[in-house]
């Protein structure tokens, strides 16, 4: 009695082989810098723009206190809140571009992205025939 049939060997031989190719992928080309949107103490929005290259810890003002962020190893993460869920502390650290994480309750909006030169890009918009 035989358990697999070559076409289940198969299957299982692709799906492995999937499995592996992103651990092969090339890192992103351009630098990941952070966008940290916070509330300003006049109403509106600040941005501040951090590279993620070094290692640096930040303190956003908050709506419900300062938000502690730190900048590790090409990651960036919320180390302390003072909301009460601290929903965004236990988030994992954002890596790749296009991630973010919010502190909803103290207004703070964090969000990677990654900055390719126009040859990078395709041209100045980025955008050919088949994205458009």
């Amino acid at each position: 009695m035989r358990f697999f049939k070559p076409a289940d060997i198969a299957v299982l031989v692709a799906a492995a082989a999937l499995a592996v190719i992103p651990a092969f992928r090339k890192k992103e080309d351009g630098r990941l810098t952070a966008e940290i949107f916070s509330p300003a103490p006049e109403g509106g929005t600040v941005c501040a723009v951090y590279p993620l290259a070094g290692n640096r810890t930040v303190q956003v003002a908050g709506r419900e206190g300062p938000l502690v962020i730190q900048i590790k190893e090409e990651s960036i993460s919320v180390t302390e809140a003072p909301c009460r869920g601290k929903l965004c502390v236990h988030a994992p650290p954002l890596q790749k571009d296009g991630e973010w994480t919010a502190c909803i309750p103290g207004g703070v909006l964090i969000r990677l992205r990654a900055e390719h030169t126009a040859a990078e890009a395709g041209g100045e918009s980025g955008l050919d025939a088949v994205s458009y």
